[in-house]
């Protein structure tokens, strides 16, 4: 295999992630849709089951979970991704990784230099 479609794979690659990506967004805003939806039922009717079911759809509580849900993913999106461009050593630093001293006598460590 040569560069280019080493590169081409990791462009396809990078596609699907983002699609799938996308999808977990609306997974989770619709999975915090119906639970909203299921504690308002639950809250209108003060611990007594639903008699006539749940009314899905509910434009006003859409419009408040929708952009609060993907605005708290958003955050943390780009959160994490300024904290990724700040190199490598703050990566290995978030995973627990640290410094080794170069006159260290741990055989590990020796190893690892």
């Amino acid at each position: 295999m040569n560069f280019f479609e080493a590169q081409e794979r990791a462009r396809v690659a990078s596609r699907w992630l983002i699609v799938w990506f996308s999808l977990a967004i609306i997974g989770v805003i619709a999975s915090l849709y119906a639970a909203a939806v299921m504690i308002k039922a639950w809250m209108a009717t003060e611990g007594v089951p639903y008699q006539s079911g749940i009314d899905w759809q509910d434009p006003q509580l859409a419009f408040f979970v929708g952009p609060a849900a993907g605005g708290l993913i958003l955050v943390g999106s780009l959160y994490k991704l300024t904290r990724l461009s700040a190199g490598g050593s703050v990566v290995a630093r978030d995973l627990g990784g640290r410094a080794v001293d170069p006159s260290t006598t741990d055989l590990l460590e020796r190893r690892l230099l």
